[in-house]
């Protein structure tokens, strides 16, 4: 597997060629007469594969923008990866489309305990591990509608000192109905405590070629050596760092990955450089600038719609928005100042430009009647103008996250992000709450707290208690991120 972005790891196995954008063929006379330094931008993670970008400076209008329609590509990645360092059951990887996968022990039990021994993988850091006490069964489920092929199953695993050391693996392309063997001895290398053992299965001739796919880990004593005793009933065992590779479908307009550019002439407030390219794990972009200086700003989209920008930018009108809707947006940006005298060798690194926002339910019973969750925002839309402190909010977003559900009770959770750009200053956000089942509203409600970039802001209580609209809820803030938020409601 090759190292991804950090800003592609819970959407991220598309890579689509980089295509270049030439801009205006004619340079105006101005540009000739005017000595060029050239400018490398190497985009932080991305192996270099240099391209040439003509300018178009004394143009004062948008002069290029590169729309891919209708083209497809199968391409290699991570269908789903779990490192449960966000200590929870979400993936920090999933592939678009189908249901939601799960992770359930001993006939449907659902794990809830993350322990601090993680075990790094790859650009994954060591953080927290599923650890499930007592587990006799664990059983695994994914959608893999959209999935092309399925090439492999990997993990981690570890045990306390009277945990299990072996397993069998069975895999179900009938929702459970039956299981195949896929490997019955699974022997742990080590017998001390908490030290792992990776495994790897190769998938590529099982011709998994289902909706979904089951697998279903059964947990046996093994070759115990040095370990104490297996206790089924009080043994620990640690899951980490297990994932699903394959193929998947790109579709352009539907499953989105564009970088953004946009190089403005700061004296001349044009644009010199701008447009959008899809882009694959490969990007040096080259460009030949006169003496001056410049406002740059590179923004990543991966999600399912495009972002919202003018369409004819200056550096003092220009702004980067998402709308609410597109609330599974992974939207990464970078901006800065640059003083062109000499050529110029640029880093970009490009940084998360949301937040995650997490409603937990702690409802015993009664969620399965849930059928639907609208969320609106009620707040003002949020906008990012990288190069102008005191903009006007130029975004009129009206529209709302319409959640389907079908078991609620399975995961007891909704998940969003939500854009907010560059700053960390800390904005109040508010968000209404319509709760439906089949035919009608069960609640509604409204939550109030504050948020910055780069947070995980949790929302917990119990979704279906008759209370008053902001009451109930404890709100967790997760530093993981940078900073982290607990609410109640």
């Amino acid at each position: 597997m090759k190292s991804r972005l950090p800003m592609l790891y819970r959407l991220s196995f598309i890579f689509i060629a980089f295509l270049a954008v030439s801009c205006n063929d004619e340079a105006p006379i101005d540009e000739l007469t005017e000595d060029l330094y050239t400018v490398n931008f190497t985009i932080d993670g991305f192996a270099p594969t240099r391209t040439l970008m003509k300018s178009g400076i004394g143009q004062n209008k948008k002069l290029a923008s590169n729309r891919l329609s209708g083209t497809s590509t199968d391409t290699e990645g991570y269908l789903y990866f779990w490192s449960f360092n966000s200590e929870n059951l979400n993936p920090d990887i999933r592939i678009a489309g189908g249901a939601s996968p799960s992770i359930t022990y001993n006939s449907g039990s659902i794990p809830n305990n993350f322990g601090n021994s993680g075990y790094d993988y790859r650009e994954f850091v060591a953080g927290k591990s599923l650890s499930v006490t007592g587990a006799k069964e664990i059983l695994v489920k994914m959608s893999i509608k959209s999935a092309t092929s399925v090439t492999g199953l990997g993990l981690d695993m570890a045990s306390s000192n009277t945990g299990p050391k072996d397993f069998e693996l069975l895999y179900s392309l009938d929702k459970g109905d039956s299981f195949e063997v896929l490997e019955d001895n699974n022997q742990f290398k080590s017998f001390v405590a908490n030290t792992k053992t990776s495994f790897f299965y190769d998938l590529k001739d099982l011709q998994l070629d289902s909706e979904e796919v089951w697998f279903k880990f059964i947990l046996k004593a093994g070759e115990r050596g040095t370990a104490g005793a297996f206790n089924e009933n009080a043994g620990v065992l640690r899951l980490d760092n297990m994932y699903l590779s394959g193929t998947a479908e790109s579709i352009s307009g539907h499953t989105l990955k564009k970088l953004h550019y946009n190089i403005f002439h700061q004296d001349k407030n044009e644009i010199v450089y701008s447009g959008e390219v899809d882009y694959e794990d490969n990007t040096d972009i080259q460009v030949q600038l006169p003496l001056g200086k410049y406002y740059v700003c590179f923004v990543s989209n991966a999600s399912k719609q495009d972002l919202l920008l003018p369409t004819d930018p200056l550096w003092k009108s220009f702004y980067i928005s998402n709308r609410f809707s597109n609330y599974e947006a992974e939207i990464f940006g970078y901006s800065t100042e640059l003083d062109v005298s000499e050529d110029v060798q640029l880093n970009v690194e490009l940084l998360r430009w949301y937040s995650q926002i997490k409603f937990e339910f702690s409802d015993p019973v009664g969620l399965s009647k849930v059928k639907r969750i609208r969320v609106s925002q009620e707040h003002e839309p949020f906008f990012c103008s990288p190069f102008v402190a005191d903009l006007s909010n130029p975004v009129l977003d009206q529209t709302d996250i319409d959640l389907s559900i079908d078991d609620l009770s399975a995961n007891k959770q909704i998940v969003f992000h939500q854009f907010l750009g560059s700053s960390n200053d800390l904005k109040a956000i508010s968000y209404k709450l319509e709760v439906f089942d089949e035919n009608k509203l069960l609640r509604t409600f409204i939550v109030n707290s504050t948020l910055k970039n780069n947070m995980q802001l949790v929302f917990r209580g119990e979704l279906l208690k008759d209370v008053p609209q902001s009451l109930g809820f404890t709100v967790a803030k997760n530093e993981n991120w940078g900073d982290n938020k607990e609410e109640s409601f």
